[in-house]
C-alpha cells in the first residue's frame, strides 16, 4: 500500500513538471539588458530620460543637421544685413571754401562719393558708391542734401579750380552727417602768386645723448659738432632710460644765424614767412614727476637762418627714445634765395 502511495505522488509531481515546462515553452521571449554604468549614453531618435530626469543627447540625422545650419546662418544673415543698414544714414554734407584770407571761393568744382554698404546671403557684405558733382556758389558753398542717397561715408576724389593751390592738410572722409548751414566744413585754398624754386625733404637724424649736431638743410645733411649749416641740436637723456618710463630729459635747436618762430597749428600752408618774431633758440626740459610729461614733442616752425639768406618752414618731431638713440625727424621746405615766399612751383 505504501509503495503504491509514493508511485502515486511520483505521477502527479511529472504531470506538473510537464505541464510547467510545455506552459513556459508558449510564452514571449523577454530580453534583460545589463544594467547601464554612469558613462554610458544611449542615443535614440525621440528623446528620453533617465532616473535622474536628465535628457540626453539627441541624434540628429544629415539632414535635419543641414536644416539646423541653414536656419542658422538665415538668422545670422538677417541680423547682419539688419546692422549694415543701420550704418547707412540719409547724406547731408555742407561745405564752404575760402583762400588764405578767408575770402570765399565760388565755381570750385568738387566730385564726391558715399559709401552705402550692404549684406545678402548670395553675395555677401559688399558695397556701392554713388558719386555727385558740385559747384561752389558765390559765398564758397556746396550742399549735398539727399534722403535717398543714404551711405556711412563720404569721401571727396577730386576738387578743382584754376589759380589756387589745395591746404597739403586737406582732410577728404567725413561722416555721412556732416557740418551744417551756419557751421559749414571749411575747405582752404590758397590763392596763387608767385612761385619759388624750393629746397626741401624728410629726413630722421639719430642723436647721441649730450652731443651737438649741426643739420645743413641745404645739403640735407648731419654733421656732428659745430659746422655750417642751419639747426644746431642737441637732445639729453640717461644712457639706461626705457620707452615706457619715464625720465628726465631735455633738448634744445638753435638757429645759426636767425630764429625760429613756432607756427600756428592751424596754418595748413605755411607758404609765407614772417618778417619779425624770431628767437634764436628753443629749448625745453622735462621732469618725469610732472603730470604733463612727455616722451616726444612735435612742432612747426618758420625759420630764417644764414642772416637772412634762407627763409623756411619745418615740422619737427623730437623723440627722446629712438631705436638705442634719440632723433629728430624733420620735414622741411626752405627758399635758399633770401625770400619768404614759401609757395611751391
Amino acid at each position: 500500500m505504501r509503495k503504491k502511495f509514493w508511485i502515486f505522488v511520483f505521477v502527479v509531481a511529472l504531470v506538473v513538471f510537464v505541464f510547467l515546462f510545455w506552459h513556459r515553452s508558449k510564452m514571449p521571449m523577454v530580453v534583460v539588458q545589463p544594467a547601464l554604468t554612469k558613462q554610458t549614453t544611449v542615443e535614440t531618435n525621440q528623446p528620453t530620460t533617465t532616473n535622474s530626469n536628465k535628457l540626453t543627447p539627441v541624434r540628429l540625422t544629415p539632414e535635419e543637421i543641414v536644416i539646423k545650419s541653414n536656419k542658422a546662418v538665415a538668422i545670422k544673415s538677417v541680423q547682419w544685413e539688419q546692422d549694415i543698414a543701420a550704418k547707412n544714414m540719409p547724406v547731408a554734407f555742407f561745405g564752404q571754401f575760402v583762400d588764405q584770407n578767408n575770402e570765399p571761393i565760388s565755381g570750385v568744382k568738387v566730385t564726391m562719393n558715399v559709401r552705402h554698404q550692404e549684406y545678402s546671403l548670395t553675395t555677401g557684405p559688399h558695397a556701392n558708391y554713388p558719386t555727385k558733382e558740385f559747384i561752389t556758389d558765390l559765398g564758397g558753398r556746396f550742399e549735398w542734401t539727399d534722403s535717398d542717397t543714404t551711405g556711412d561715408v563720404l569721401w571727396i576724389n577730386s576738387i578743382e579750380k584754376t589759380g589756387y593751390l589745395l591746404s597739403p592738410k586737406l582732410h577728404r572722409g567725413y561722416a555721412a552727417k556732416t557740418g551744417s548751414l551756419t557751421h559749414p566744413v571749411i575747405f582752404k585754398m590758397w590763392k596763387e602768386g608767385s612761385k619759388e624754386s624750393l629746397v626741401g625733404g624728410s629726413h630722421v637724424f639719430g642723436m647721441d645723448s649730450g652731443k651737438t649736431y649741426t643739420l645743413n638743410l641745404v645739403t640735407g645733411k648731419k654733421i656732428e659738432g659745430d659746422a655750417e649749416g642751419d639747426l644746431r641740436v642737441s637732445i639729453t637723456r640717461p644712457p639706461d632710460a626705457k620707452p615706457r618710463d619715464k625720465f628726465p630729459w631735455s633738448f634744445s635747436i638753435e638757429v645759426i644765424g636767425g630764429g625760429l618762430v613756432e607756427a600756428d597749428p592751424f596754418d595748413e600752408f605755411m607758404y609765407l614767412a614772417p618778417e619779425s618774431g624770431y628767437e634764436p633758440k628753443i629749448a625745453m626740459q622735462f621732469d618725469p614727476n610732472d603730470s604733463d610729461w612727455i616722451g616726444i614733442v612735435k612742432k612747426q616752425f618758420f625759420i630764417r637762418s644764414r642772416n637772412g639768406q634762407v627763409y623756411g618752414r619745418a615740422e619737427i618731431e623730437i623723440d627722446s627714445i629712438y631705436n638705442v638713440h634719440s632723433a629728430l625727424q624733420i620735414d622741411y621746405a626752405i627758399n635758399p634765395n633770401g625770400s619768404r615766399n614759401l609757395e611751391p612751383k
